[in-house]
């Protein structure tokens, strides 16, 4: 049975991000952004939502949204290193890593 959602719920919200993340994990990429384009009222945590949507984006190729993301990510936390790294892997340059 399934139960109503309050709006704003977090653990609501968590258990849409862990679903998120199933996906990914399972090479599912386009899945996974259709998934959380669906779920995006239903997600409290913007950031972590934000985060693996651009992820995603970047995996999938799509270079000019996914820099976008990340560079909003950045302006809102630029001492981060994963936003960083991303950044600078969305503009097409070698760090040495991958997402």
């Amino acid at each position: 049975m399934l139960r109503e959602v309050p709006e704003g719920d977090v653990e609501h919200g968590e258990v849409l991000l862990f679903h998120a993340q199933v996906l990914e994990d399972a090479g599912e990429y386009e899945r996974c952004l259709e998934f959380l384009g669906d779920k995006s009222g239903e997600i409290v945590d913007r950031t972590i939502y934000s985060v693996q949507r651009a992820r995603i984006l970047l995996k999938l190729g799509r270079v000019e949204p996914a820099l976008w993301a990340w560079e909003l990510l950045l302006e809102e936390n630029p001492e981060s290193k994963e936003y960083i790294k991303s950044t600078v892997l969305a503009k097409g340059a070698d760090c040495g890593e991958s997402i």
